[in-house]
């Protein structure tokens, strides 16, 4: 009995000694660990994000996260998380992104599983299904996708206060590239291209060679086949796919091109002008220009454009291109504004001088010949016949024209002056002008009548109403305009014009001055010799 007491005594004994070691081993042995792990499993119990790792930042209360695997590394799969650790997107994609927010309850994300791209959101799921390749960012709510090979547009935009995808292009196309200010789409399959407007509807099948919309505002370069052509933003040809080149002159007319030649169509697609000219020009210098550079000038100060065909020129309307006198002159001037008095009605009128197989004539630029191309010359200045300058209608002057040998004049508006039968005519001075035949000289008036009889030897122009006359080869005579002789007939070895009441004469060599009555005044030291070629006067002989 004792001996079993103290077995169990001392059994009891020997567990109270090993709960003693126990005891004194975690007591005295890891005190720091213990704390250490207490702290941190109450740590974790305040915070509900604990199982997470790489939490991203919140947006609206929500944030991308990785879970923890058993061994405490992060997982594989993302997931959304909200401040309370609640799962708001399952973990099971192998990347999120955020990209937008709708309301407090819809986050958009970017996801990526092993089928490839799509979207998710917070309220809604998966609203574009993981099966794209690309999904890329274009502009406001669209995004390019890529699936098969083939790209496409969606749109994610909002219905009943949750995110939705819509698609706008399906993926059929090879690319798929915005242009014009994100209004169009240009698609390409292989080589080909076409046009989509910005829901997607086909506005120019994919056909075409190349379809360049960034080219001219508010319509489409087209080529198929090498050869260009235009279309409207809605998909109407106005320029057919014949031309080496094409362009806009202004929203109004479009240019074309065939090798060296342009024709012009209106914006409506309407043929205005074959494709037959060579070049245009206006008259700043005669300066080339081309149509969408001339499109670009003050069409009021330039009412036509002059356009050549085969060397012969002709004019076009400059508002609307139609043709007002046909590409069949050698030279056409520029047009100057004359007025013109009819039954005492102003009428103004646009004139040029125009030559025809080296004939003279003059034209209006409505195409009325108002003279016929009937004059071997045309001047404006008869004093220097060495000018080789082309005549025009620029200054308010008589014009001398010549058929054969034989002199005329022409009124500064094309009317007929003088008629063309005298060997040369002078330029009018106070109301008269020299003019000579058979080897004599007389005068006649603005009506083209002989005034003074031609029968001198050699005559001066007027000047302050009067003019010599050569009566013989040493002796001159001064008359007046209506004929009558002023200062009578004197030797003189040559005579000037008057000027301030004065006249220069030379008389044995030497110079002196006359006065009106053919008083002389006093001399001149100069030489007859030095005084000549002083262009003081004109003289006939």
């Amino acid at each position: 009995m004792n001996d079993t007491r103290m077995f169990i005594d001392c059994r009891c004994g020997g567990l109270r000694i090993w709960m003693l070691l126990v005891l004194s081993y975690f007591v005295l042995g890891v005190p720091a660990q213990s704390i250490a792990d207490l702290a941190r499993k109450a740590e974790e119990r305040k915070d509900p994000l604990h199982a997470y790792t790489n939490v991203g930042d919140f947006h609206y209360g929500m944030a991308v996260a990785q879970k923890k695997l058993p061994n405490g590394e992060p997982g594989e799969y993302w997931g959304v998380v909200d401040e309370e650790g609640k799962v708001r997107i399952a973990f099971k994609y192998r990347s999120l992104s955020y990209e937008d927010n709708l309301n407090d309850e819809d986050n958009l994300y970017v996801c990526r599983t092993d089928r490839g791209y799509g979207f998710v959101s917070t309220s809604s799921g998966e609203i574009l299904p993981t099966t794209y390749s690309d999904l890329t960012y274009v502009d406001g709510e669209r995004w390019s996708v890529r699936r098969n090979g083939k790209m496409g547009i969606v749109k994610v935009g909002e219905a009943n206060g949750s995110f939705r995808v819509e698609t706008i292009v399906p993926c059929e196309y090879d690319q798929v590239q915005a242009g014009d200010g994100d209004e169009y789409y240009v698609v390409t399959n292989g080589s080909l291209h076409g046009l989509l407007d910005w829901d997607g509807k086909t506005v120019i099948a994919c056909v075409y060679d190349d379809v360049d919309l960034n080219k001219y505002v508010g319509f489409c370069s087209v080529k198929r086949n090498g050869l260009k052509g235009l279309m409207s933003r809605t998909g109407e040809e106005l320029v057919p796919c014949a031309f080496d080149d094409c362009g806009v002159i202004d929203e109004h007319f479009l240019w074309t091109r065939k090798g060296n030649t342009y024709g012009i169509y209106s914006s409506e697609g309407e043929k205005v002008q074959p494709c037959k000219f060579s070049s245009f020009f206006i008259y700043e210098g005669k300066k080339k220009v081309s149509l969408s550079d001339f499109a670009k000038l003050d069409r009021r100060k330039h009412p036509d454009l002059y356009a050549v065909v085969s060397g012969k020129v002709g004019t076009l309307d400059s508002e609307n291109f139609t043709t007002k006198l046909p590409c069949a002159y050698d030279y056409l001037s520029d047009f100057a504004t004359r007025m013109k008095i009819t039954n005492g009605v102003r009428m103004e009128q646009r004139l040029a001088v125009c030559r025809l197989n080296g004939k003279y004539g003059i034209v209006n630029s409505e195409g009325k010949q108002i003279q016929p191309m009937a004059f071997d010359e045309l001047r404006k200045d008869v004093s220097d016949p060495s000018s080789k300058e082309l005549p025009d209608m620029g200054s308010a002057r008589d014009l001398h024209v010549r058929i054969g040998d034989k002199w005329g004049v022409l009124t500064a508006d094309g009317e007929q002056l003088a008629e063309v039968k005298f060997d040369s005519v002078g330029v009018f001075h106070d109301g008269l002008a020299v003019v000579k035949a058979a080897e004599r000289y007389g005068y006649i008036d603005r009506s083209g009548a002989i005034v003074i009889p031609i029968q001198w030897m050699a005559a001066y122009d007027f000047s302050e109403g009067l003019a010599a006359l050569r009566v013989d080869k040493k002796h001159f005579q001064f008359i007046d305009t209506a004929g009558t002789v002023v200062i009578k007939s004197k030797k003189y070895d040559s005579v000037g014009r008057f000027r301030n009441g004065i006249c220069r004469v030379v008389k044995g060599g030497k110079v002196k001055w006359i006065d009106t009555k053919g008083k002389e005044l006093k001399e001149d030291s100069n030489s007859a010799k030095e005084d000549e070629g002083s262009g003081a006067n004109h003289f006939w002989e």
